[in-house]
């Protein structure tokens, strides 16, 4: 692909507002109907809004159940003008004492982020994310449920716009019997195939999403190395140059990439899609449904086992400064909660290509390390037939 997408990926996007960690929201909306999961489906929502520059607003929801132990959390919420947000967290409580917080990934271009406009989203919550407070780590194994939940949110000035958030609807499901990693790569590039040649004595394969005119290009994979890697077990997944919402004639586009992968001997491989720079919006969304079993996003850290959305599946950005032990460290909390970690990268040794390289000798420690848990790095595909 073009080099200037290099920066656009880089991990500066995010923009986490640093005082939302610790901020006293001013305006608070209690909602004390019964959240707990026999009553997760009642009618009544929670709903707070705020104009720009107020103080920060929160709803505070009682009645909680959440065994994160066994379970899965996922909230119902519709949010408009998102585009006004500078924060979301939402803390977790056990009798009146935070224990843990999930901070949700905002970026500066909206067609990155999970929240859109006016769209009912199903927002699950990774264990592996939570940030646990050092008094919960100190009491050891966690065991008992959380029994509250209150999410904060901080705006933007944007003149006379309003920030509206509602959640309707609490969802638990009980948690797969086993976490999974999956190794990904985007584009198709060269270096994919020496990825794929240090991984096979070790037992693992890997999802290479592929951009379909880009085979047989300079720097990119030639058939017979796609041949090569669908050998060792690898799928060969669709993959795009231009962002999808920048192509007018999208349907159109879908059904010729597909085409050509199927071409390429994965016609299963080719029902799943990563979206180009991670970016996608509501109207898209349909005609990626129409074409697509899954889509993956560019960011976003750890997914949920079983899956609430397949497509808006979250990622691990790999990146050049993410040690080998840090990259790991991802993976064990995703197979110790049960959760599901893909990790996205794009080259191996190629440092003109910025924060997107990382080191083989890096890569070939975090397959190593992986493979203790040989039997639970499946490509993107095996995880989502199973």
């Amino acid at each position: 692909m073009p080099n200037h997408k290099v920066p656009s990926r880089r991990l500066a996007f995010f923009l986490l507002l640093p005082t939302l960690l610790c901020f006293r929201a001013q305006a608070r909306v209690h909602c004390n109907k019964q959240w707990g999961p026999a009553n997760a489906t009642s009618a009544k929502s929670c709903k707070v809004t705020q104009k720009a520059e107020k103080d920060p607003s929160s709803i505070l929801i009682k009645g909680l159940k959440w065994s994160y132990n066994v379970q899965n959390l996922a909230l119902r919420v519709k949010i408009n003008n998102p585009e006004l947000l500078s924060g979301l967290k939402l803390n977790f409580y056990k009798s009146g004492s935070v224990q843990a917080s999930y901070t949700l990934p905002l970026y500066t271009d909206p067609e990155y982020n999970i929240l859109q406009d006016n769209q009912e989203t199903i927002l699950s919550i990774p264990v592996s994310n939570l940030e646990w407070q050092t008094t919960a780590l100190e009491e050891g194994p966690h065991t008992n449920p959380f029994d509250a939940l209150t999410i904060y949110l901080a705006t933007k000035d944007q003149g006379e716009k309003v920030l509206e958030l509602e959640v309707s609807d609490l969802i638990y499901t009980n948690k797969a019997k086993k976490g999974q990693i999956s190794i990904t790569f985007d584009d198709g590039y060269k270096s994919n195939f020496k990825a794929a040649k240090i991984m096979e004595p070790l037992g693992l394969r890997g999802t290479a999403y592929i951009i379909p005119k880009a085979i047989n290009q300079k720097g990119h994979l030639t058939e017979s190395e796609l041949k090569q890697m669908k050998h060792w077990g690898w799928s060969l997944s669709a993959h795009l140059t231009t962002p999808v919402t920048q192509i007018d004639n999208l349907s159109q586009v879908l059904t010729e990439t597909k085409k050509k992968m199927t071409t390429l001997g994965s016609a299963s491989g080719s029902n799943h899609f990563a979206l180009p720079l991670g970016k996608y919006n509501y109207k898209v969304l349909n005609t990626l449904k129409d074409n697509f079993s899954s889509v993956r996003l560019a960011g976003g850290l750890v997914e949920t086992l079983p899956l609430h959305d397949l497509y808006r599946l979250r990622t691990i950005n790999v990146t050049q400064n993410m040690s080998p032990e840090t990259v790991f460290k991802w993976c064990k909390k995703a197979i110790d909660n049960r959760d599901w970690a893909i990790l996205m990268f794009h080259y191996l040794d190629k440092p003109q290509q910025g924060d997107l390289s990382y080191t083989s000798e890096n890569f070939e420690k975090v397959m190593k390390m992986l493979k203790r848990y040989k039997s639970q790095v499946k490509t993107v595909e095996e995880v989502l037939d199973n």
